[in-house]
């Protein structure tokens, strides 16, 4: 099959020498593929072409490959390959008018004849048929492929023209210049050889005429004059001469060498002798022997003035400085961030740390990837700027951006200077400012990741963070002074955490405190607290300095998926995200929610931590608030929020009942629409997630109970009681059941309420406040009593045994756990019953009354087995064991409690396991095995350490007793 496409003007696709009409994208797709006609082209390019930033699809690779299926289906499957990084178009030679183009214009330059040089740049031109890529839909290929297509084109019409009025005839090209600078009005050097074509037909006042017309032109739409080559026209026109800058004899064959490694990439331009730069387009080289001197060397000074009271970031400046030690070629260090979090201070400050090290100077530029104005400085202006730092003459300034790249590397080549690249908005911005000096150190800042620019070019990434609590008060000490820091360290603290470690923010308020000496920091800090919104704090006259205008320049570059993503996390409670939980926030599939996420985290609007887990520090994360309640409607964040809080419901469900499959647990509600449960196979996933997610659910339940989702509190606040048990995270449980309580009261439901306050008064009870704990079960027990609830009444009679039976009162316990006895049966629970039973022994072994406890404890181990009740078979075997001991049979003891260890081991309960530990080292003790109580007592300290319990003690107590005893004896 062949195939014929033409890309140098409307687009033209035929197959075997058949027309196919493509619309739409279909026409952008095959258009890259052309341009890259057998050679691999990443799905990420294509899809960079077929969509702008701001209208990338949820999943682009997915899209990307349907609009390939459908290209395939018009062209013909073999056309088109797959390979492992993208696809490939199979086009024979000339199958691409654009490639043979490019090819005509490489074999132009090499030429070593005129005359060949001239037929090559003929054949391509013709064909040249208008605008490249006319009819296709995309950005990409329209503005920056095209752009660069039509500068080789009006080079190599300029390289032909120079070539014809070497050959005589001018007067034949006059119009056709005539028309190339109506086409293109602004370019000079058409205007230089249209004026001097007219020079040299005799039409001199023509001439003169059409000077002054591109000047006024050139005044009137660019404010500026024309450059050196057309005024000495002029000038020349004035005095009679023949201006001949254009129309020079081209260069004998054989006196034009090209050096190696240098040859201009611009097709269409000659190639010029080595040692000497390519010349502007229509200026004539100087008569040998009358060049011009090369400019006298100079040692550009460019970076920004160092921060005086620079905050170190030692870790930072060790990895840069390492980077630098370590390095056998060019360096480029790519130091990533949020906005504001001082990529910027941190890069003028090495650069002037090392600056010594670069004695050829150095160079800097603001790219401005991020700026307000939202367009990023083209990195043609930046090398004209950096040409001109390195006193490059104007007029030896090459018009073609790909020479003065050449240009700016020539020049570099050899010295040891210092590139500071800042605020770059990505990889390809960067790539053409980098130098090809191995001598060479290269510093850029970015929000975004540059990881183009670390796995090309081999850059050191260096992604920087807030500053930790000591950096953000040694910068407040810098600027305000330690004195006055050290005053008053509580507001000092209230002022760092409102300000989140960010630098930027820190920066705003030690300026504006700077210039009240007379306030005192707690002035600052109450201030900062009062701020009608979390950003006003830090609003600012000048953008530059006003967080809200630094956040937006990143989030004003996201996909509008990404943005509303960005939005609805300012309305998760945080601390951090999972994917499964962004995705139900967003209310699309997991996989698609991983891609805006990365987005996200690569415009550092989010931090990735750990496995799946992304967070903001609290400035952006109010900053999308705001977002969202400009943008969003009332009812697509509530919608958001349902669904989000629907992933933690059934999630937590399904951990629950596989932590303990015997637990009554009502079954949440239908899963919405867009909502990711996360999978969970086992107990141990089940554990893990709880764990992972363990600080995020408690600010969930807090978010829940202040949003007015009421219902979902009181049933997550119950999900979670068994794990916030199981990590005897009691604060945890008192604080979310607090939540649950006035949730249960605003929905009116009595029964809800008395469950609550059960569950409130067991963590006031872990926690010793037994005042409160008997409070709530009072209020409990009435509440139930009211309703004729049997079985909350039980439940409130078992909380009591176990409050009193916490503080040693043990008849009292007893009287409690025997109404729960009661209840339990007569309301026919029989789980309830089982722990009754097993509280009723296990007090009346604390009383001494072991036979009689024994029995009871057994009663309750053949329930809790019928029921494959775990938990209340580990808590009854540590009774046996307790019960055993006392009678004098440690070797049972022994055996029930390593069954209690053991089961409650499985359960991932540690603070029942080191309870159960602390009794069984009694027990060897009492066998005479002291190296097992060793170690079990060592256990326990440890898990009831790493719990923060202060039952850790009781284990630390009896190793010393332990030990002083084995010295003693």
């Amino acid at each position: 099959m062949s195939l014929d496409i033409r890309l140098l003007g409307p687009l033209e696709v035929a197959v075997d020498g058949r027309p196919v009409w493509l619309a739409g994208r279909l026409r952008s797709v095959l258009a890259v593929l052309a341009m890259s006609a057998g050679r691999t082209v990443p799905v990420e390019r294509i899809a960079d072409a077929l969509w702008s930033q701001g209208e990338l699809p949820g999943n682009p690779r997915a899209s990307v490959q349907t609009y390939v299926a459908r290209l395939r289906g018009l062209l013909g499957a073999g056309l088109i390959g797959t390979e492992p990084a993208g696809y490939l178009l199979r086009a024979g030679p000339g199958g691409v008018d654009a490639s043979r183009f490019v090819a005509l214009l490489d074999e132009a330059a090499a030429a070593s004849e005129p005359s060949r040089e001239r037929a090559r740049l003929a054949e391509a031109l013709r064909l040249w048929r208008g605008r490249p890529f006319e009819g296709v839909e995309s950005v990409w290929l329209r503005d920056t492929l095209a752009p660069r297509l039509t500068e080789r084109y009006l080079a190599a019409v300029e390289r032909r023209i120079d070539l014809d009025l070497a050959g005589g005839a001018p007067g034949d090209l006059v119009a056709e210049l005539t028309e190339l600078t109506s086409r293109h009005p602004l370019r000079e050097p058409l205007w230089s050889r249209l004026i001097e074509v007219l020079q040299r037909s005799g039409r001199q006042a023509e001439a003169l005429e059409r000077y002054e017309t591109i000047r006024r032109r050139l005044a009137k739409e660019l404010g500026t004059d024309p450059g050196p080559g057309l005024r000495a026209m002029h000038t020349a026109l004035l005095a009679g001469q023949r201006p001949e800058l254009a129309g020079q004899r081209p260069e004998p064959a054989g006196q034009r060498p090209e050096p190696a490694g240098q040859r201009p990439e611009l097709a269409g331009q000659r190639p010029e002798p080595a040692g000497q730069r390519p010349e502007l387009a229509g200026q004539r080289p100087e008569p040998a022997g009358q060049q011009k001197p090369a400019p006298a060397a100079v040692v550009p000074r460019q970076l920004p003035a160092d921060i005086v009271a620079f905050t170190p970031r030692e870790e930072a400046l060790s990895t840069m400085d390492g980077a630098l030690r370590d390095a056998v070629g060019m360096v480029i260090v790519a130091i990533g961030g949020a906005g504001g979090i001082g990529k910027t201070t941190l890069a003028v400050h090495w650069a002037h740390r090392v600056a010594e090290r670069f004695p050829d100077g150095q160079l800097y530029a603001n790219l401005r990837g991020f700026d307000l104005s939202g367009t990023p400085r083209p990195p043609a202006e930046v090398v004209r700027g950096f040409l001109d730092a390195l006193r490059v003459p104007p007029h030896e300034v090459p018009a073609e951006h790909e020479v003065q790249v050449a240009l700016y590397r020539s020049l570099l080549a050899g010295k040891r200077m210092l590139v500071v690249l800042d605020n770059a908005r990505n990889a390809e911005q960067v790539r053409p400012l980098l130098p090809g000096s191995a001598g060479c150190l290269v510093v850029v800042t970015s929000r975004d990741r540059l990881s183009g620019l670390v796995a090309v070019e081999g850059a050191q990434p260096l992604a920087l963070d807030v500053l930790s609590p000591a950096e953000a008060r040694g910068m407040l000490a810098h600027r305000l002074g330690a004195q006055r820091v050290g005053a008053d360290p509580e507001a000092t603290g209230r002022i760092i955490a409102r300000c989140a470690g960010l630098p930027l923010a820190l920066a705003i308020v030690a300026a504006r405190a700077a210039l009240r000496p007379d306030l005192a920091l707690q002035a600052v800090a109450q201030q900062l607290d009062n701020g009608a919104k979390e950003l006003d704090a830090f609003a600012d006259a000048d953008p530059v300095s006003d967080v809200r205008t630094v956040f937006s320049w990143s989030y004003r570059t996201l996909s509008p998926p990404a943005a509303r993503l960005f939005r609805l996390l300012g309305g998760h409670p945080g601390p951090d995200v999972s994917t499964a939980a962004a995705a139900s926030l967003a209310g699309v599939p997991p996989h698609e929610a991983g891609e805006l996420l990365a987005e996200l985290a690569g415009a550092h609007l989010l931090t990735g931590h750990g496995h799946d887990r992304y967070w903001n520090h609290d400035l952006l994360h109010a900053y999308a608030a705001e977002r969202a309640q400009e943008v969003d409607t009332q009812a697509d964040r509530r919608a958001a929020a349902q669904r989000v809080l629907a992933h933690y419901l059934h999630t937590a469900h399904r951990a629950a009942r596989l932590l303990d499959p015997n637990r009554d647990l009502a079954v949440p509600a239908e899963e919405l629409p867009g909502v990711s449960i996360t999978g969970l196979s086992d107990r141990d996933a089940a554990m893990a997630w709880l764990d992972t997610e363990h600080r995020c659910l408690q600010k969930v339940i807090e978010w829940a109970g202040s949003a007015g989702f009421d219902s979902i509190v009181c049933r997550l606040t119950t999900i979670l009681v068994g794990y916030l048990d199981l990590r005897a995270h009691w604060h945890d449980a008192m604080n979310s059941q607090l939540t649950a309580l006035a949730a249960a009261r605003r929905l009116g439901d009595a029964a809800e309420e008395a469950r609550v306050r059960g569950r409130l008064s067991r963590a006031y009870t872990m926690l010793h406040r037994h005042d409160e704990a008997r409070a709530e079960l009072q209020r409990a027990l009435e509440i139930s009593g009211e309703l004729g609830d049997l079985q909350g009444q039980a439940l409130a009679h078992h909380h009591l045994a176990f409050m009193f039976g916490r503080q040693g009162r043990y008849r009292e316990a007893l009287d409690h756990v025997g109404q729960e006895l009661d209840l339990a049966r007569a309301a026919g629970y029989r789980r309830m019953e089982a722990m009754a039973l097993n509280g009723t022994g296990w007090f009346h072994a604390r009383l001494g009354e072991l036979d009689l406890a024994a029995g009871y404890c057994r009663a309750a181990l053949d329930i809790h087995d019928e029921l494959g009740n775990r938990y209340g078979e580990a808590s009854t075997w540590d009774s046996l064991g307790y019960i055993r001991h006392q009678q004098g049979l440690h070797r049972e003891a022994v055996e029930c409690y390593e069954r209690s260890a053991a089961l409650y081991h499985g359960l991932g309960d540690d603070f029942c396991m080191a309870e159960t530990l602390i009794r069984l080292g009694d027990t060897r003790v009492a066998t005479g095995d002291a190296a097992s109580a060793r170690a079990v007592w060592q256990e326990a300290a440890r898990l009831l350490t790493a719990l923060g319990r202060a039952e850790a003690s009781q284990a630390e107590a009896r190793l010393e007793g332990l030990e002083s005893e084995i010295a003693s004896g």
